[in-house]
């Protein structure tokens, strides 16, 4: 992609007893970078992201909440059906608080992605 943004191809997703899968899933280059050290944490209660106890002065949730609900709005007019989109900000290489279960967006970093996607999005 001339952008390059990085790109998963070829996602196998399930939802139920239904298998189907996403043919390209695209990540901004926007990133927040950590600190040196091992200490870094980034919390999160379902409302607002801190990173080492700071606000953004943007915030990314607002942001990839928006977004996924375009997603959702694209699929169902294009399938006839909808999908639950789950807006997802990955936070390379630091530590981030358990994501409560009714939170709007998932706060992870790159270990729990796999977890949540193995768990079929449905354990937060």
């Amino acid at each position: 992609m001339p952008h390059k943004y990085p790109v998963i191809h070829d996602l196998v997703c399930k939802a139920g007893e239904r298998t189907f899968n996403i043919d390209h899933v695209g990540f901004s280059p926007k990133y927040w970078k950590k600190p040196a050290g091992p200490d870094h944490r980034i919390f999160y209660d379902g409302h607002r992201i801190l990173a080492d106890g700071h606000a953004p002065d943007n915030d990314p949730r607002t942001e990839a909440v928006a977004g996924a609900r375009s997603v959702q709005a694209i699929l169902e007019i294009r399938t006839g059906k909808r999908f639950d989109v789950k807006p997802v900000l990955v936070f390379l290489g630091w530590y981030t608080t358990r994501n409560p279960k009714d939170a709007p967006a998932w706060v992870l970093n790159e270990v729990a992605v796999p977890v949540f996607i193995k768990n079929d999005f449905r354990e937060c």
